[in-house]
């Protein structure tokens, strides 16, 4: 191999994203169909992306050029067909998923003795859902290693394929789930943590949610109990800038927001109203989040684009922005659609019978407190 050769290979694998951030208009739509399998919906069409079927919700990377994915391994596959049902966490891969090669790389997987066969010890890991850097260069998950027994946060450095174990005493959590979903965020990497409440402490729920703070070298930041009001939960936690601070801003089911300071723990009301935007194209359409009562249904979420109520009242994890900032993408009821300037646009290949659309992510947003 030439010095000339090498040094083009390394420019192309550098500014392949740049490239691709430069040509954002052609961005694929990911969608998560069946719950099985990432696709792309490109201007010409559909495309499959990812083939292990159990993928989970693609994460874009900031510069929405790859997005790396939770699937589950080999051993989690045969177990799941053997029990046919789910009795705990299964074992669990990480990909990442290159969009301008369309090309994955494995970044976490299995023990090479890996067993989670009924009548074995178990050998396993399982592992929650990735979270980017705000810079892009590091991946980060939550893992349960077994049978040690470990509960503990690991990043991995996209450039160099190293995976560091940041700290390995992350609680025991209560229920069916012991691996911690996170956020990670400019003011460090945020994580849920649901345990069983102490003895005697006279709560009226049998667990507790913490929100958990850590830095990228592992230190615990901070540590947060929430105090629900009666009749909600926690719905979902993300990042949000208020200004010049950012916070970790936790959702309740009733649509209320409160934001924790990373620093000290600190919680305060979230004034004012929380808005997704592209951190692509800060400048573009911006999505606003509210509340309203459904006779039906009771509490559900609305989304206003401007002066423009969408035609949908989903969750989070269903609605997404292009990185142009000029169009939003949504599921209804297991179907994807586009949305601009007030029309509305069927994605083709969504509205089949067998295919239904679970999560929609196409460019890479963030949240903040709307200017009044």
């Amino acid at each position: 191999m030439t010095k000339r050769w090498l040094i083009s290979l390394v420019f192309l694998l550098v500014f392949s994203g740049v490239a691709f951030a430069q040509d954002a208009s052609r961005a694929p739509v990911l969608l998560l169909i069946n719950g099985a399998n990432v696709w792309g919906y490109y201007p010409n069409g559909m495309a499959q992306l990812t083939a292990t079927g159990y993928a989970d919700r693609p994460v874009i990377s900031p510069d929405g050029s790859q997005f790396a994915y939770n699937t589950l391994a080999e051993i989690g596959i045969r177990a799941l067909r053997t029990t046919g049902g789910l009795v705990s966490e299964l074992p669990a891969d990480i990909r990442l998923y290159h969009l301008p090669t369309r090309s994955e790389i494995l970044v976490a997987t299995q023990p090479a003795d890996a067993t989670f066969n009924a009548g074995e010890p178990v050998r396993a890991i399982v592992r929650s859902s990735p979270a980017w850097s705000p810079d892009g260069s590091m991946l980060a998950w939550t893992e349960d290693v077994a049978p040690e027994a470990v509960r503990r946060l690991v990043a991995y450095t996209v450039a160099s394929g190293e995976t560091r174990i940041l700290t390995e005493d992350l609680p025991l959590q209560a229920g069916f789930q012991q691996t911690l979903p996170l956020r990670w965020g400019p003011g460090g990497i945020a994580l849920h943590s649901v345990e069983a409440a102490p003895a005697g402490a006279g709560t009226p729920q049998p667990t507790v949610d913490r929100i958990l703070v850590y830095s990228p070298d592992g230190a615990l930041l901070s540590s947060t109990t929430l105090q629900p009001q009666p009749g909600e939960f926690l719905y979902a936690f993300e990042w949000i800038s208020d200004g010049e601070a950012s916070r970790v801003g936790v959702i309740y089911s009733t649509g209320r927001w409160e934001l924790i300071d990373p620093a000290t723990g600190a919680i305060a009301p979230l004034n004012g109203t929380p808005e997704l935007y592209s951190t692509l194209a800060p400048d573009g359409v911006s999505v606003r989040f509210g509340v309203a009562n459904h006779p039906d249904t009771g509490v559900v979420f609305t989304w206003r684009a401007g002066d423009l109520l969408l035609p949908y009242t989903g969750p989070l994890e269903w609605l997404s922005i292009a990185p142009t900032g000029d169009r939003i993408a949504y599921a209804d009821s297991g179907i994807g659609y586009i949305w601009q300037e007030g029309e509305t646009q069927l994605i083709y290949g969504t509205n089949d019978f067998n295919s239904r659309v679970s999560d929609v992510v196409w460019g890479p947003t963030a949240w903040r407190v709307a200017s009044p």
